[in-house]
């Protein structure tokens, strides 16, 4: 799950039922405003939220950011020891926050699921 950098809010229970994520990417360098129950507790106790770098202590006292056991800095690449270019990645679903099946791109959060096993949240105006 990745949130963009300039998302400013994220409704209450947008991720309820999500206990299964592992990692939660904010690159926003001032936290978004969440609710208490934005995202189930399993979440944030057991996925690594990741933060843009010098950030972790806004997160660590941000209103429900901080629940977050585990805040780890986004890293700068250093290297790159090789690269493929691939178009072979595509769309195969799209949801709301709700987690209705979307026929395409709908105004708000869209939760999309690409055919590498990869999901990005994106913001739709």
């Amino acid at each position: 799950m990745s949130f963009p950098k300039v998302l400013t809010e994220i409704g209450g229970s947008a991720f309820a039922g999500c206990s299964s994520l592992t990692s939660v990417t904010a690159e926003m360098k001032i936290p978004a405003k969440i609710e208490e129950n934005t995202f189930d507790s399993e979440t944030a106790l057991n996925a690594t939220l990741y933060v843009p770098e010098g950030c972790i202590e806004k997160y660590e006292v941000a209103d429900n950011w901080r629940y977050f056991y585990y805040i780890k800095e986004i890293g700068t690449l250093t290297s790159i020891d090789s690269a493929t270019a691939s178009d072979a990645v595509k769309e195969v679903a799209r949801y709301g926050i709700n987690g209705q099946l979307l026929n395409g791109p709908t105004k708000g959060m869209n939760i999309v699921k690409y055919s590498d096993g990869t999901t990005k949240c994106i913001v739709v105006k």
